[in-house]
Parts: C-alpha cells; structure tokens; sequence
C-alpha cells in the first residue's frame, strides 16, 4: 500500500482530471420499483452443455411486473453502430420477454446460438442486452455480455506472481493450463497481497478477478484479458489492468515501449494499463509470472 501511495502522491494529479462522478456500486433492488441487470459487462463462457442458448439474469425489486422487455442488439464494424441482428448471424434474442414466475426476483433473458462449432477456441463475442422497463435507482438497465467457448483447465502446480503496480513482495500462486491451447490461468492472485500489503486494513480493497488469463498464439504473440486488480482507489474507484494494444481509453498515453514477452522458458513477463474506467490512468507496469 504504501508503495502505491509514493507513486500516486507524484502521477495521479497529472494523469486523472478531476470528477465529481460517484461509482455505481450495484443495484439496490429493494428501495424502489424496478429491474436491473448484475452489471454494466458481464463476462460468460459456454460449452455444448449450454445446448446453443445463454441464460443471463435480470433481477426485479419484490413490486415490479412480473414480465419486463428486452432489447437485444449487436455492434456493426462497418456502421459503427448497433443493430438488431447480428451481422455475424452467431446470436438471436430467443424471446422479447422475461417472465418471473411465482414472485421470483430472478429471471434471465435467453440468447440462442447456432452452434458452439462456431466459436473460434479463444475468440470473444458480444452483444448488448437492454431492459425496457422501469430500472432501480442505482440498477443497469444495459449490460454489454461477453461470450467465449469454455476451455478445460488442469492445474500444473504453484509458481509465483508478482505485480510492480500493487506489490513490494512476490506471492505463490496456482497456475491452470487450457488442454485446447497454451492459455494459463494466475489463480487469485491478488489476494494474497491485497491482506499482505494493507489494502484491505486501509479501505483500498474491492473484489478483484478470480484469475489473470493469458493466451500464447501460434505465433508467439502474448495477450491477456482485462482484470480488476482489487484496489480501490481513493476508496471510489475500480482498477483494472487491459493488454495495452487492446485498451479502448486513454489512447493519448504512449505504450509503444511496452511489450509482452518470456523472460525465460518458464517466466512471462505483462505490461497491463492500468486505468479508471471513464476516470483516468495510472500507467504501464511489470507483471511477472513464473510458471511451476
């Protein structure tokens, strides 16, 4: 913690403009009327168990309908726009209507697919879920859901994790390994620290990612997926750590010198932007992984 703090008592002034913005924290479905969605993004994997349909969940306060309408629509590259079907022609709104059923406070809107055969191995796919009903105050009314084939994960061992952003200190971790690809997955590995290192004594702590997931491509490209790397900054905001070449904010700062890479056969080393969503951005920093 302290660590974080000598860097942000001399960057954050410069890199993150000043907001009067409050997070949103998450519906509050029992103070008003209304329905809400988990989450502005929700992340989803599915395997042929799903057979061709996703379930996402929409919740209700006790003194809403018990039917809302639901919007579903998907990004066009070429128009730059949302339309109403894919132009991919991967997913369709299964049906326009939730219905919760004997007072339930959960009900989940359908989305169909052709076929999981249709899913690259590590390729991600989303579209944007929108209810068209009354939304508690503090609630989502649109959630953007990402979609992925669930991969078989085995464990190889514990190897080590260390973050030069959060962390002095370099903690032991479980290392998964994809049997479809060469994708690794660090196991919780920012819990540790985040105790270790006074985040959570001094309120800097939100839940962080299960998981940091790296993918090595054929070609030897290393990328990772977003994550949330448990700080809580100035005990308002979120932080989450993007492969650089993939962020969509802050584009002004140059990460050019930044780069994925091996160290040696068994240690990567990230370079994750951290950043605010909507806020600001710390920088590029070090990520060490050591596999068992």
């Amino acid at each position: 913690m302290r660590k974080i703090l000598c860097f942000l008592i001399a960057a954050i002034a410069i890199c993150l403009p000043v907001s009067c913005d409050k997070q949103v924290l998450g519906p509050v479905l029992d103070r008003a009327t209304g329905f809400s969605f988990a989450a502005p993004v929700l992340n989803m994997e599915t395997d042929p168990s799903d057979e061709n349909v996703l379930r996402i969940p929409l919740f209700r306060s006790a003194t809403a309908e018990e039917v809302a309408a639901i919007k579903c629509e998907f990004y066009d590259p070429e128009t730059e726009k949302y339309v109403t079907a894919d132009p991919e022609g991967r997913f369709r709104l299964a049906t326009t209507r939730v219905i919760f059923i004997d007072d339930a406070r959960t009900g989940y809107v359908q989305v169909s697919y052709s076929s999981i055969d249709d899913f690259g191995m590590t390729d991600k796919y989303s579209f944007r879920l929108t209810v068209d009903a009354p939304v508690t105050p503090g609630g989502y009314a649109t959630t953007v859901v990402t979609v992925n084939r669930r991969l078989t994960f085995d464990s190889l061992g514990t190897g080590t994790f260390y973050d030069e952003f959060l962390f002095y200190e370099t903690y032991d971790v479980e290392i998964l390994k994809a049997r479809e690809a060469e994708i690794y997955r660090v196991m919780h590995p920012f819990d540790e620290g985040l105790v270790a290192e006074d985040y959570v004594k001094n309120g800097w702590y939100t839940t962080p990612s299960e998981y940091v997931q790296i993918e090595v491509k054929p070609n030897g490209e290393i990328r990772f997926d977003e994550f949330a790397d448990g700080m809580y900054f100035q005990k308002k905001y979120k932080v989450y750590g993007v492969n650089p070449t993939e962020r969509k904010e802050h584009l002004e700062k140059d990460c050019s010198q930044f780069s994925n890479s091996w160290l040696d056969s068994k240690t990567i080393q990230l370079y994750p932007f951290y950043y605010i969503k909507g806020y600001g951005y710390f920088d590029c920093f070090p990520m060490i992984i050591t596999l068992p």
